[in-house]
């Protein structure tokens, strides 16, 4: 399966010089690029978004047919993202009690 990076990247050479190319993926990171996926999951989840709801197109000068035709493939990861951007919660909630309240043996049990 390919990584969602790889996939980002693909599609924003794709629309790079289209009307698409006010809404390409952000810019990945070289170096830690787990630290800016929660800003991928959130371009993915709003191109769904749009994908959901077409009447917003009309400020991307192009076609229902085109946006699906170059986007469509979001669709296919609708789940996943979902299921990403729960775990980019979690993750981003025990950093910040780790940052604030340290870990100790009893730390799950007072997290709860």
């Amino acid at each position: 399966m390919e990584s969602v990076y790889s996939i980002g990247n693909k599609h924003q050479k794709k629309v790079q010089q289209t009307p698409l190319a006010a809404i390409a993926p952000p810019n990945q990171r070289s170096k830690a690029r787990y630290m800016n996926v929660d800003t991928l999951i959130k371009w993915g989840m709003d191109k769904l978004i749009l994908l959901d709801n077409p009447a917003h197109l009309s400020c991307l000068e192009c076609s229902q047919e085109y946006f699906v035709e170059k986007l469509g493939w979001l669709n296919d990861f609708r789940d996943d993202l979902h299921e990403w951007l729960d775990l980019v919660r979690i993750l981003k909630e025990t950093e910040s009690f780790v940052k604030s309240q340290g870990i100790y043996q009893d730390c799950v049990s007072c997290s709860r």
